[in-house]
């Protein structure tokens, strides 16, 4: 994957902000991966082992857009999605993940780790 440097590092949101994260996948050899069919998947929630998803994105929702000749997976939210994510003012370090659903049903997590989600508060409303 690339598109968040070579160390991912998880992701940053400013509430109250349009948020947009390109994903540029890859396949081993470093040539685009070609992702016709696939689907994509990502939930944000406080901790992993939190019942409660705080924000969804999905293809279906509009909240991830798939260029499949392209290789690139794009995740968005508008200010108003990101001023609805509580940072009870000061920074949130919430987790997420991002799933890819292949044509056959296959799941896989990119990155491969819950990563990071980051949630700095909105002083300007």
């Amino acid at each position: 994957m690339s598109g968040c440097g070579d160390t991912f590092e998880g992701f940053e949101v400013t509430q109250g902000s349009d948020w947009v994260q390109d994903l540029l996948l890859e396949a081993p050899e470093g040539t685009i991966r070609p992702l016709t069919g696939y689907s994509a998947r990502m939930q944000v929630r406080k901790t992993v082992q939190s019942s409660q998803v705080e924000i969804e994105l999905t293809v279906a929702n509009g909240r991830i857009v798939i260029d499949a000749p392209a290789g690139k997976v794009t995740l968005k939210l508008t200010a108003a999605e990101t001023a609805s994510l509580v940072a009870e003012n000061r920074t949130q370090r919430w987790v997420c993940d991002v799933e890819l659903v292949g044509p056959t049903g296959s799941v896989e997590r990119i990155p491969d780790v819950a990563a990071p989600f980051i949630v700095h508060p909105n002083v300007t409303r």
